[in-house]
């Protein structure tokens, strides 16, 4: 005997409510906030947190910068005039944000989930996003639904509507710059997960990362050691005993030698200031069964490079790496809890 109309509708809600809480973008306020980099110094002394922190990132931001332009920016010799030049970052940066996260909710919208169906999205999103994408896709196809975005940057003045395209960058705004240095086989991510083996002060310790070795894959053992936005990916042989053992700190010997290695680069920015309308619809019969309109505001979204030694070539590519912390603050869980002995 089928449920009466207003219990099959309370039904389908909590469904689709409990599908919003555990999507990869929060669409739902009941969902978990998600931190991300840098808002929290849990245990820190107070010159920790209002002094030292402070004075670290903005160095780390200062070498952020000149690095990017010095390996992105555009030669000169290839303008017509000096001041026609803009910096890569963050200029042109800020285009390419505004510009790959309407074509991410537009890509995304009524997927079901299948990776090979939608080879495009393999374009824009890291091989670690994707794979978080598609699981949550491919559950709302198999309860029978397809989630459907269409997502517009808005007047920040009474959101009035849309803006005009050339002003999309100034919807987005650049915050850390994260370079992970190594081997292409070893520096394959700027968000590799790993429980911390050796803490030398707040933001500077090493990682172990782990993962079972697949043909033509990553070494299934490897080390980070990071200091503020900079991490250098290796293998536990590739370091003296006592900086294995977590007695001494790399010195800079060693990590000069790791940046000539090559790197990729992720650069973490905010998007405010724009609506992404959400529907769910029956995968039947494409039956609108929920829809909700978010106002936008601070989304996180990580930009990733592909790997490169000295300057970035040509074919070299971005992707998303990251979309509301969903990876970023797992990590920064795993940072934070005590040191695996």
């Amino acid at each position: 005997m089928p449920l009466p109309i207003s219990r099959r509708f309370t039904t389908v809600t909590k469904n689709i409510e409990a599908l919003y809480k555990t999507y990869p973008v929060r669409l739902s306020p009941k969902a978990n906030p998600r931190r991300g980099y840098f808002e929290q110094y849990p245990n820190a002394a107070w010159h920790e947190r209002y002094i030292m922190m402070p004075f670290r990132l903005k160095l780390a931001e200062i070498a952020g910068k000149g690095f990017l332009n010095n390996r992105f920016g555009t030669p000169s010799s290839s303008l017509s005039s000096p001041s026609n030049q803009q910096e890569f970052y963050p200029h042109q940066f800020k285009g390419g944000v505004a510009h790959a996260v309407p074509a991410l909710f537009s890509r995304l919208s009524g997927w079901d989930g299948n990776i090979e169906s939608r080879p495009e999205l393999s374009q824009i999103l890291t091989p670690q996003l994707l794979s978080l994408f598609s699981k949550q896709h491919a559950q709302y196809a198999q309860d029978g639904y397809l989630i459907n975005f269409k997502f517009k940057y808005t007047d920040a003045v009474g959101k009035k509507g849309e803006v005009d395209e050339d002003d999309w960058e100034d919807h987005v705004t650049p915050k850390y710059v994260w370079i992970a240095f190594g081997t292409p086989s070893n520096a394959t991510s700027t968000l590799l997960p790993g429980t911390v083996t050796s803490r030398y002060h707040q933001v500077a310790f090493t990682r172990r990362v782990t993962e079972p070795k697949k043909a033509g894959g990553p070494p299934s053992d490897r080390r980070i050691f990071r200091e503020i936005c900079f991490e250098y990916v290796y293998e536990p042989g590739d370091v003296d005993e006592s900086v294995e053992s977590g007695e001494d700190i790399p010195d800079f010997n060693w990590k000069r030698s790791m940046m000539l290695l090559g790197q990729k680069v992720g650069i973490d920015s905010v998007v405010s200031n724009a609506e992404l309308e959400c529907y769910v619809t029956r995968a039947s019969n494409g039956e609108i069964v929920a829809q909700k309109t978010l106002e936008v505001e601070d989304m996180a979204i990580r930009m990733e490079s592909s790997h490169f030694v000295d300057q970035f070539p040509e074919n070299g590519s971005w992707k998303v790496a990251d979309v509301d912390n969903a990876l970023i603050f797992p990590r920064v869980l795993e940072e934070e809890a005590e040191v695996d002995e």
